[in-house]
This record gives C-alpha cells, structure tokens and sequence, in this order.
C-alpha cells in the first residue's frame, strides 16, 4: 500500500499547481467546472485519507510481532522490545527526517547547518513548529519536509502510554481515537493528525488482530455510495463540513484496506522491492526537491490554457505522474546501495542493526 499512498499524496500537492479552468467569459463554462471538480476528487476527497492510512499502519506494525512466541491473549508490554523497536526506528524515521531536512535546505540554498532545524529565519515565518504553531525565535523545530515521518517518530516514543490506553481500554480506545479525529482536540498538539489512527492501529495489533481481516469485515455495499458520492463534500462548508467530512475520511481509510487486501488476493503480479521503499522518497523528494513544481511547468509548456477540456484534464494527471516516474527511475539507478537505504528509511545493511 505505500507506493499507492505515496502517489496519492503527490496528487494532493498538484491541485494548486495545475489550474483546469478558464475564465467565465469562455463558451464552454462548464466544460471547465468540471475539470476543478476532478482536480478536487483526484487531489483531496478520494485521496484525502492517505496520511491516516498512515498512521493506521504505523501503530500496527510497532506492535506486531511484539511476542511471537505467544499468541495467545493480547501482547505482553516488553521494555526489551519497545527498545528494539525504537532502534529500528532512529534508522526508518528519524534518519530520514534530518537527511531529507538538509537535503531540502541544500535544495533551497539554506547555509547547510543544523540551525534549518530552530531558526525560523532559515525557513520563513510561514512555516510552523514541532507544535503546529507559527514559527518564532522560540519555537522549533520545523516541519518541512518531512513533518509526519517526525510525527510518527514522536508517537513511537509514546507507546509506553499508548499501550495501556488500547490494551485496557479494549474498543472505548478506538471510540476515544474517533472522537479525537473528529472533534480535532487539541489541534496543536503535536501529532494529531496521525495519532487517533496510530492508536486504532496499535489496538488492532495489541489484540492480535487481523488488519486485512478487519478491513473485510468493516466493509458493506452501502460504503460503496460514500465512497463514489465523496466529492460531494467539496461544496460542503461550515459546521456540516466538520461532521461529514470526519466520516468520508473514515470510510475511505478503510476502503483502501479492503481494496488492498482484494488486490493482494487476485493480483497477477509480484511488486519488486524497491519500488515499495522507493515511496518514502517519492514522498520526501516530490516537494522538497520542488520536483513536482518542476513537472508542473513542463506539462503547461506541453499543454497550455488554450487547449481543450480534455487536454487540459490530462495535463492535470501529466504532472503527478510525470513527477512520480521520474523519482522511481531515479531510486531505482541507485538501489540496492546504503544511500538508497538511508533515503528510503530502510535499515542500514548491517548485519548487528538489522537482525
């Protein structure tokens, strides 16, 4: 699923930079209308639920294999194991956060120091701070690029509180993770975004069970119609937004599981390697390195305002997928080496970390 979700994020940073409508004078008015509604389904409401997808497989995964030799009941808390997991996660996330921080202020001509991490002069005072706060002499550190992948580490840290929340709290964990989502409380705490689906994640695994069996249990036809009937929500504002929005989210998080766990059964195919670990770098790179921007000026030197509606709705998929190609060509000329590793926030090759 990385890779889909990878993708699904480009799609959501290309909304702002390939436009699909023309001025109200042109004949065709409706013609362009509808390009801005695909712009809005493809770039926000089906793909809106990428990053809880996210955090849902991150709070699993922390907790399976927790211990393997028992499968009976729910895990067993083991501060051996909590500390083997966050070894393997200075490598996975934190690693990757301050590469690809330095490689983006290289990128941006930002004086390679550690600074790029609390000076908010390095960056702007558009930017925000590990809190979610507007950056200022006081706060740090930044969140660009690579805000969640912190965020995740963050979380992990945590899971010494986390585990008992999901472990005796049973289901009320998962209706508390809910409300959070919903209700966004507070919204500056660090992390929010990805935490009520890190918790629903780590309950599932805590208590043994099943992602994919879960998702296919969830799942029912009706989801169906809230699923094809999410663009809806783009002409939603004020307190209804608030309500419904929450709920297509949810249910679009759980239909990526199900449609993944389909896909994994009747799928003719075997997906290499390197193209599951090439995703964080997608990801990281895509905005970081202005690779999408870059992309999105070529499709409208290819493809300019003057061409057809369906010119101009295949000039919107040109750039994210042109963005994308270009970064799997790119990952795949240096895989297998430790730099693609190190990038990819896979384990060093090394046989003492990664046993």
């Amino acid at each position: 699923m990385r890779l889909p979700l990878a993708m699904a994020i480009v799609f959501q940073h290309s909304y702002s930079h390939i436009g699909s409508a023309k001025t109200a004078e042109v004949a065709d008015t409706l013609t362009w209308h509808a390009l801005d509604w695909m712009r809005g389904f493809f770039s926000w409401t089906i793909n809106g639920s990428a990053l809880m997808a996210f955090g849902l497989i991150a709070g699993y995964l922390f907790f399976q294999h927790w211990n393997e030799h028992d499968s009976i009941g729910p895990i067993a808390w083991s501060w051996k194991r909590y500390g083997e997991k966050m070894y393997r996660r200075l490598f996975s996330l934190l690693l990757p956060y301050i590469v690809w921080n330095l490689l983006t202020a290289w990128y941006k001509h930002v004086p390679l120091t550690w600074n790029i991490f609390w000076d908010y002069h390095v960056w702007g005072q558009d930017a925000v701070n590990v809190f979610g706060l507007p950056l200022c002499a006081t706060y740090a550190p930044i969140d660009s690029p690579f805000w969640f992948v912190r965020d995740l580490f963050l979380i992990s840290l945590c899971a010494p509180i986390i585990y008992p929340i999901v472990r005796y709290g049973g289901i009320w964990s998962v209706v508390l993770a809910l409300v959070m989502f919903v209700l966004k409380i507070p919204h500056f705490v660090p992390s929010l975004t990805l935490l009520p689906m890190y918790i629903i994640g780590a309950y599932l695994s805590v208590h043994r069970m099943d992602l994919g069996v879960v998702a296919r249990k969830i799942w029912h036809p009706v989801m169906w119609i809230v699923v094809l009937c999410s663009w809806i929500v783009l002409k939603i504002d004020g307190l209804a937004f608030d309500l419904i929005n929450p709920v297509v989210r949810v249910v679009l998080c759980i239909f990526y599981f199900y449609s993944a766990t389909l896909i994994a059964e009747k799928k003719p195919w075997n997906t290499p390697v390197w193209v599951a670990e090439a995703s964080i770098v997608i990801y990281a790179g895509h905005v970081g390195f202005g690779v999408l921007n870059q992309c999105a000026q070529w499709a409208k030197m290819l493809i300019p305002d003057s061409a057809s509606g369906g010119m101009l709705a295949l000039r919107y998929f040109l750039a994210p997928m042109l963005c994308i190609g270009l970064f799997l060509i790119a990952y795949r000329l240096i895989y297998p080496s430790f730099l693609a590793k190190v990038l990819s926030g896979k384990c060093p090759p090394i046989r003492k970390i990664c046993k």
